[in-house]
C-alpha cells in the first residue's frame, strides 16, 4: 500500500496529494512516457536532461520550452518511484495497452485531480 503523503522526493514513494494544474497541460503522455523510460538517466539533474533530451529529439520536433515542461512531469510522475523507473527502462517489449495502463496508474499517483475526476 503507498502512503497517502505530499511528494517531496523523499527516500520513500508516495502518492501526491497536493493539488496541482499539471494535468490540464499533459494527460498520459504514453508515447513521450516511452520515450522518456528508454532514454532517461535518473543521475542527471532534470534541467540537464531537458536539454539533451531536445538535442536528442526524444520527444520528437516538440520545443525546448514543451520538452522542460514534460520531463519535470516525468521527473515528479516516474522518478519519485524509483524501483518502478527502473523496470520501465529495461522493459523493451511492452506493448500499446501495457503502457497505457502503466502511464495511467503513475498518472493517478501523482495527480489527485486525476484520481477524483478520472
Amino acid at each position: 500500500m503507498i502512503a497517502m503523503a505530499s511528494q517531496s522526493h523523499a527516500s520513500e514513494p508516495a502518492e501526491e496529494t497536493a493539488v496541482h494544474a499539471r494535468l490540464l497541460r499533459l494527460a498520459l503522455g504514453v508515447e513521450e512516457s516511452r520515450a522518456y523510460w528508454e532514454r532517461v538517466d535518473p543521475a542527471v539533474p532534470v534541467e540537464r536532461r531537458a536539454m539533451m533530451a531536445f538535442e536528442a529529439r526524444w520527444m520528437g520536433a516538440k520545443s525546448l520550452e514543451r520538452v522542460r515542461f514534460i520531463l519535470a512531469n516525468f521527473a515528479q510522475r516516474y522518478d519519485a518511484f524509483p524501483a518502478a523507473l527502473d523496470v520501465l527502462t529495461r522493459w523493451r517489449a511492452m506493448d500499446a495497452s501495457t503502457r497505457q495502463a502503466v502511464c495511467h496508474v503513475h498518472l493517478q499517483l501523482s495527480d489527485p485531480l486525476y484520481r477524483v475526476h478520472g
